[in-house]
C-alpha cells in the first residue's frame, strides 16, 4: 500500500521528501527502513538517476545522487559516488537506472556478472597492493561524497563503517529525531507499533514540528484500536499531573536512597 501511498503524496506536493520529515516508532518491519527504501527509490527515478549498488564489508546497500541522508545525525545530500581505488573485494553490480533499492534489476541481469572499465582498473590496482590487510578489507567499493548543510562542508565516505551507518533521511525513528525540529512532520503510526506507544513516545514526536503535524494512522475498527488513543492512555512516568509526576520521581529517588544505605551497611 506504501508503495502507492507515498508516491502519491509526493506527486499531489502534499509531502516534500526533500524538507518534511517521516516519524516513526519503529525502523524495522513497518517501520523507517522500508518507507525510506520507497521514497528514494521513487525519487532516483523521477529524477532519473543512476542507482549504484555499494557494497561494505558484507553488506550491500544502494544509493544515488540527490539522495537525503542521514550522517553522524547530520541531515545531509549525496553529491558524488565513485568506485573506490584499491577495493579488492566481491564485484558490485554495474550502476544502472533500473536498479532499485531493494538490489533488483531485471533489465541487466543477465549483465550484472560483467566488469565495467572502472572496475577492471581497480582489481588490477589492487593486484600486489596489499589487498587481504584489515585496511583494504575495511575499504567499501565506492566512495560516497556528502555534502553536509549544516556544516557547510563535504565529507568523503569511504570506510565499510561509514557506509554501513549511512542511512535515508526521509524517515526517522521518533527517537533519532530528538533535539530535531521540521518545518512539517508526518507522523506514522500503525497496530504493530502497539507494543512501543506510550504518551511520553507521542508527545516528542509532535514537538518536533514547527508548523504543521500529520498524523497518519488506523482509525477505530476493530479488532485494532487506535493508537493515538492506545499511547495516549499508556504514560511510561505514571500520574497525569505535573504534581503527580513529581511525586513517582520523589518516590523513586527515596527507594534508591534506601538501597544504597542498605549497601552501604552491608
Amino acid at each position: 500500500m506504501m508503495r502507492k501511498f507515498l508516491p502519491g503524496l509526493i506527486s499531489a506536493g502534499k509531502y516534500d521528501p526533500e524538507n518534511d520529515m517521516i516519524l516513526m516508532p519503529f525502523n524495522k518491519s513497518y517501520g523507517t527502513i522500508e518507507l525510506n527504501k520507497i521514497i528514494a527509490d521513487h525519487l532516483a527515478k523521477s529524477r532519473d538517476s543512476e542507482v549504484h549498488e555499494v557494497i561494505a564489508r558484507y553488506q550491500k546497500s544502494y544509493w544515488s545522487v540527490g539522495d537525503r541522508v542521514m550522517h553522524d545525525r547530520h541531515e545531509s545530500v549525496i553529491v558524488k559516488i565513485e568506485p573506490t581505488i584499491g577495493y579488492s573485494g566481491t564485484i558490485p553490480a554495474p550502476a544502472s537506472k533500473t536498479l532499485d533499492r531493494w538490489g533488483s534489476d531485471s533489465e541487466n541481469e543477465k549483465q550484472s556478472g560483467e566488469l565495467t572499465a572502472d572496475q577492471i582498473l581497480n582489481a588490477l590496482d589492487s593486484l600486489g597492493a596489499e589487498g587481504d590487510d584489515e585496511e583494504g578489507k575495511n575499504l567499501a567499493s565506492h566512495n560516497i561524497t556528502v555534502f553536509i548543510p549544516d556544516l557547510g562542508i563535504e565529507k568523503v565516505l569511504c570506510t565499510a563503517g561509514d557506509i554501513n551507518s549511512l542511512t535515508f533521511g526521509y524517515a526517522l525513528t521518533i527517537h533519532k529525531s530528538q533535539g530535531s525540529e521540521w518545518k512539517n512532520v508526518f507522523l506514522f503510526l500503525h497496530n504493530s507499533h502497539a507494543t512501543m506507544l506510550s504518551r511520553e513516545l507521542i508527545y516528542t514526536a509532535v514537538t518536533r514540528a514547527k508548523h504543521s503535524l500529520f498524523i497518519i494512522c488506523e482509525g477505530d475498527k476493530k479488532p485494532y484500536e487506535n493508537s493515538i488513543r492506545v499511547a495516549a492512555q499508556r504514560p511510561r512516568i505514571p500520574g497525569t499531573t505535573l504534581p503527580e509526576k513529581i511525586r513517582y520521581f520523589a518516590q523513586k529517588a527515596k527507594e534508591l536512597v534506601g538501597i544504597r544505605a542498605n549497601q552501604s551497611e552491608d
